[in-house]
Order: structure tokens, then C-alpha cells, then sequence
């Protein structure tokens, strides 16, 4: 019994300095020697017998009950499994050896106090996973093997240029002590070449064309001041009045020829081509894996047992309301005895009441 007060204040981080009070509930209280050690424990004037010991419990498993059931409206009552101490999760590799290059060794807090708690692990791995769940006080008290990683490596998905397998797996602890294993899968990214189409614009002949005869006017500035014109049929020495000028017809061939070229570049219209690329890209493959779980000491509710369970739920439903229903019916039935009563009993209406003689 000392020794298990003692667990009990080490899970709990207090000692014994910290309690305000501690209260005797159970038929055990009636015992001399049991208040004798707790109070060499805790100290006798902690001790207190201030809840009926035989019926507190009754009360609580019923107002428990009470919180469970649609029937009643009561004050929620909220139960949690607390847990002293941290709770690991250990990761290795199933087959492979300390000293291969691809063996695996992880190690996380998965709990750390408070309520229940939910966390997603990633791993890349080349083997299966061993999975172990343990305390410091307690060693390991929950395993799972995750195996199907030699049908992963042996998929086309991983063949062509797949990266190395990635295995999920989603761990719960419950409120109820269990943990939980769910989502296992194996994801690999595969990359491949895409390929996809592009328009482009072909430069046309009009462009070439335009690019060759773009010509720049230059200007030179001499030494008085005056600037100077860069013509190839002007003279510096020759005036204005000396140039031979063309005649009407030349003009008139040249002012045609300039027109049809502006014709042929209007009706020159931009033309386009479909090019071909190839572009690197990643698509990601999840698999199933298997997965086998050993528990230690207790254990959870089998899908039968809960199915099984969950029908007694109805049942229990149903009956508490039918009970409901029967209640109220019974308490409108004597209201309505009271208020005929009520009625009877008021003179004006003795008229109808009284019987004919």
C-alpha cells in the first residue's frame, strides 16, 4: 500500500507536502490498520471521511451513467487517463543491421502529458519498420511491425526513377490508455519527362526584309557650326540648283514600285508553329502497407466486442426513453386528475357535477 502511494505521487510529480486533503471512499476505510498507514503516509490530519464511503462511489458510477445517457440532464462529467511520464516511440529498421547504410533509427516523444494525443510519422526507409512504444518505468508496452516494403521496391512506380519509399503512419493515444495505429502507406515520387506543346510566331520575310533596309539619317556637325547632310548623289561643292533631277516617268515607276512592296508586306501576314518540349515532373504513388500489432496487458475492444457493444448502447437508449415516456405520461395524467379536481370542486360547475337524483 506505501509503495503504491508513493507510485501515485511519483506519476503525479507532487509530493506529499503538496496534498491539501485526502479523502477515505470504499468499504477499505472501515479496516484500522488501512487509516493507520495512511496516515503514516500522508499524515492523519489529512485524512477525511467526509463522503458516505459505501454509497460515493455508487454515486459516482451513476451520475457517470447519467452523463452517457440522452435521458437526463446533467452536469458533463469529463474522464481522462492521466500518465506520470513520457511515452517514446522507437523506430528501426526490421531486417537490416545496425551497420548498413540504409538501417534506420528513429526516436520521438509521442506523449508527454495532458489529454489524448494524435501524431503523424514520416520515414524514408528501404526496409520494414519495427515500431516500438515505451516508457521509462515500463519498457515497451505496445509494438508494430509495418512490413510490404519488398512489394514497394518490386513496383514499376519505384523501378522508373522512383525515389526511396516513403512510409505514413498516423499513432493515437487515447483517452481510454490504448494506442492506436492507423493510415499506413508507403508514398513513392516517380519522375518522369512531360510532354507538352508551345505555339511560337515564325519570323516572316517582311521581318528580314524590314530588318536589312532600316537605315539611320546621320548628321555631322563642322567646324563652323553648320551641320552637313550624308548623301551619296550630293556633292560638297555642287548647289542645290545643279542637281539633275529624274523625270516624270521615273518618279512615277518608283512612287509604283514602293506602292506594290507596301502591298506585299499588308498581305504578308505573321505565321506560327507547334513546338515539342520535354519538362521533368514528379507524381506521387501511395501503396498499402501491412501492418501487425502486439499489445501488452490490456487490450482494446475486438470490432465484434464493439459492435456488440454498440448495440447494447441502443438497446439501453431505448429503454431509458421508454422510461422517460412513461414518466411523463404518468405526471399529465395526474395533472389532468388535479385540474378535473379543481374543476369539480368550483361551485359554478357543480351544475354538471352533480349527479341526478
Amino acid at each position: 500500500l506505501v509503495d503504491t502511494i508513493h507510485s501515485a505521487l511519483d506519476q503525479a510529480q507532487l509530493k506529499v507536502q503538496d496534498l491539501a486533503a485526502v479523502e477515505l471512499i470504499g468499504g477499505a476505510l472501515r479496516v484500522p490498520k488501512v487509516k493507520d498507514v495512511l496516515a503514516g503516509v500522508v499524515g492523519e490530519q489529512l485524512l477525511g471521511t467526509h463522503l458516505n464511503g459505501d454509497e460515493s462511489m455508487s454515486f459516482g458510477a451513476a451520475f457517470l451513467g447519467a452523463n452517457s445517457s440522452s435521458s437526463f440532464v446533467v452536469r458533463k462529467l469529463y474522464l481522462h487517463r492521466y500518465v506520470g511520464e513520457p511515452i517514446y516511440v522507437n523506430i528501426t529498421s526490421a531486417n537490416l543491421t545496425s551497420d548498413d547504410p540504409n538501417y534506420v533509427k528513429k526516436r520521438f516523444v509521442l506523449y508527454d502529458g495532458g489529454d489524448s494525443i494524435k501524431r503523424k510519422y514520416a520515414i524514408h526507409t528501404l526496409d520494414d519498420l519495427k515500431v516500438d512504444y515505451y516508457t521509462q518505468s515500463k519498457g515497451v508496452i505496445h509494438s508494430v511491425m509495418l512490413s510490404g516494403i519488398a512489394d514497394v521496391l518490386a513496383s514499376q512506380e519505384y523501378q522508373n526513377n522512383g525515389t526511396t519509399p516513403r512510409v505514413i503512419f498516423e499513432t493515437s493515444y487515447t483517452p481510454g490508455g490504448f494506442i492506436e495505429v492507423n493510415g499506413v502507406s508507403a508514398k513513392v515520387t516517380q519522375t518522369y519527362m512531360h510532354k507538352q506543346e508551345r505555339t511560337v510566331r515564325v519570323p516572316s520575310a517582311t521581318d528580314e526584309a524590314g530588318t536589312r533596309n532600316t537605315t539611320e539619317a546621320a548628321t555631322d556637325t563642322t567646324t563652323d557650326g553648320s551641320t552637313q547632310t550624308n548623301n551619296d548623289n550630293i556633292d560638297a561643292g555642287v548647289s542645290d540648283d545643279t542637281i539633275e533631277q529624274p523625270d516624270d516617268g521615273v518618279l512615277s515607276n518608283t512612287t509604283n514600285a514602293n506602292l506594290t512592296e507596301s502591298a506585299n508586306v499588308t498581305d504578308d501576314k505573321p505565321k506560327y508553329e507547334t513546338v515539342i518540349e520535354f519538362v521533368p515532373k514528379n507524381r506521387t504513388h501511395t501503396m498499402a502497407m501491412r501492418f501487425n500489432e502486439v499489445f501488452v496487458g490490456h487490450t482494446p475492444l475486438t470490432t465484434d466486442q464493439k459492435i456488440s457493444a454498440l448495440a447494447h448502447i441502443v438497446d439501453l437508449e431505448k429503454h431509458d426513453k421508454l422510461v422517460h415516456d412513461t414518466l411523463k405520461a404518468k405526471n399529465d395524467f395526474e395533472a389532468l386528475i388535479y385540474a378535473t379536481r379543481d374543476w369539480l370542486d368550483n361551485q359554478d360547475h357543480h351544475v354538471y357535477s352533480t349527479p341526478e337524483v
